[in-house]
């Protein structure tokens, strides 16, 4: 269990060293002393902008053996500094080696969030053919990143997952998130409707992804689909705002049929070609840049041939 705030107070006052004061206009300055400094009497004089830097690095190469909570144990003001910072709490990156270190901290770690702050969560769960898979770690994970009425779910910013095929942990995804801005899945396959409620969603990336259904992109600006993730052509048509779109998927023999005209969007790029049939007609009026990888000669022509693109622009 991370420490807890008596027993860093002890070990930090009992632990510090004493540091002698500067030398006075009339005695003798001690020249060894002033030029050399303990690293905690250094470490205490760090800038708060500087500190909260040290410490995203560090939340960043965290693990159970090494927690953020250390953090607090360096001196008074690293104390001070971290337990005022609310973004070092509200930052959650769950890696499958330590789900059952994140089941102890995770309750602690949010009550440290400041009760309106948005949570960054990123979660890896383990990789296909791992053997003895154990889903109550990451449901209890979960559970608490979701709260009993959804409460937590509803303060996600952003959301990303790798290696989630197990039904089980579906359900907690199944919940509405109004303030969730971003979203980025990786080997995902779920067959229940997950993020049901998106109505600030800026950013979606999915790679090899299989959903019963996309989130509600009408409000997504950046959008980018690769791997072997399931047919979107639809989801796209709904999704009117973009601004940046990467359509990578390794199924691309059949083209990109979107009937949809994106007025706003800027930079496109694409595995495979555009089809321009008399059933589907893709737009992109104020298009700037177009990044194209195909494996046919003939993909160059019926992209070329696509009237929706402003080719003269690009």
């Amino acid at each position: 269990m991370p420490p807890n705030r008596k027993e860093i107070e002890s070990e930090t006052s009992s632990s510090l060293p004493a540091v002698a004061p500067p030398a006075t206009s009339g005695s003798s300055p001690n020249l060894f002393q002033s030029a050399v400094l303990s690293p905690i009497s250094l470490a205490s004089q760090l800038p708060f902008d500087i500190l909260t830097r040290v410490f995203d690095e560090y939340a960043l190469m965290e693990t159970a053996e090494y927690p953020t909570e250390t953090l607090l144990l360096v001196c008074k003001w690293w104390q001070q500094t971290a337990l005022n910072y609310t973004r070092l709490w509200a930052t959650i990156n769950v890696k499958s080696r330590d789900v059952k270190f994140w089941c102890g901290c995770l309750p602690q770690r949010l009550r440290r969030c400041h009760p309106g702050s948005l949570l960054d969560i990123s979660i890896a769960f383990p990789a296909v053919g791992t053997n003895k898979f154990e889903s109550r770690p990451y449901e209890a994970v979960l559970a608490t990143l979701t709260g009993q009425d959804g409460e937590v779910a509803r303060r996600w910013r952003k959301f990303s997952a790798s290696c989630l095929y197990h039904k089980v942990l579906g359900k907690y995804l199944g919940i509405p998130t109004p303030n969730l801005q971003e979203i980025r899945l990786t080997h995902v396959q779920i067959n229940a409707l997950i993020f049901p409620h998106t109505p600030s969603l800026k950013v979606f990336y999915a790679h090899d992804v299989i959903l019963s259904a996309f989130p509600n992109l009408t409000t997504a600006v950046d959008v980018a689909i690769s791997g072997f993730t399931s047919a979107y052509d639809q989801d796209l048509v709904e999704a009117p705002n973009i601004t940046t779109l990467r359509l990578l998927r390794f199924i691309s023999l059949t083209g990109y049929s979107i009937a949809r005209k994106f007025r706003h969007l800027k930079y496109l790029e694409i595995r495979g070609y555009l089809s321009n049939d008399e059933v589907c007609h893709f737009a992109s009026p104020a298009l700037e840049q177009l990044s194209l990888i195909m494996y046919e000669p003939s993909h160059v022509h019926r992209t070329l041939s696509c009237k929706g693109v402003p080719f003269k622009q690009i």
